[in-house]
């Protein structure tokens, strides 16, 4: 299978997913990357602003809020991703792609000690199907910490159509992973 025709599966099961078993799924993440080591001591974290049908960052960013931890989120640029703090959901502006996007001060991508990535489509292994425009690729290529990928049960695949330029996750936190 392709990629486009993969995206459009995926999706398509996203789709049909009941709210109550979104919620549910999204609870047990949330709760279980809390509980690691790797997310207790990380100074900082960068996650995602994320927009339906994506798993919701909301849980961790008030988590990383409460905890006083500074919150990077990517910003799309011609010249690729880009960091910016934010501390609240006031400080989110409409941006690329109908995707909100942080106001606060630009960061360098060395300040992150614990990335989690969005993606449409994953395995078991860490392998990651974005949404086509290499963004994250690109960014994650430099990053030097933790990188983890939030999925539902629905976006967990055997296999993909990689290539060359796709850039494997540390772990995929999954509903039916942590169970």
């Amino acid at each position: 299978m392709d990629k486009a025709a993969l995206r459009a599966q995926v999706r398509e099961r996203l789709a049909r997913m009941p709210p109550a078993r979104r919620a549910l799924e999204e609870e047990l993440v949330t709760a279980a990357i809390q509980a690691t080591p790797e997310w207790r001591s990380a100074r900082s974290v960068l996650l995602y602003r994320s927009v339906a049908p994506e798993f919701s960052t909301v849980g961790l960013a008030n988590a990383a809020w409460r905890d006083g931890k500074p919150t990077l989120f990517p910003v799309t640029t011609p010249e690729g991703l880009v960091l910016r703090a934010a501390s609240g959901w006031t400080e989110f502006r409409p941006g690329w792609g109908g995707i909100p996007e942080p106001t606060g001060p630009v960061a360098a991508a060395s300040e992150v000690q614990l990335a989690i990535v969005p993606g449409v489509a994953f395995t078991v292994a860490g392998e990651r199907l974005g949404r086509g425009g290499g963004h994250y690729d690109r960014f994650l290529a430099g990053l030097r910490c933790p990188v983890w990928a939030l999925a539902f049960d629905a976006q967990v695949v055997p296999a993909l159509p990689l290539e060359a330029h796709d850039l494997r996750v540390g772990r995929v936190w999954a509903a039916s992973s942590i169970q």
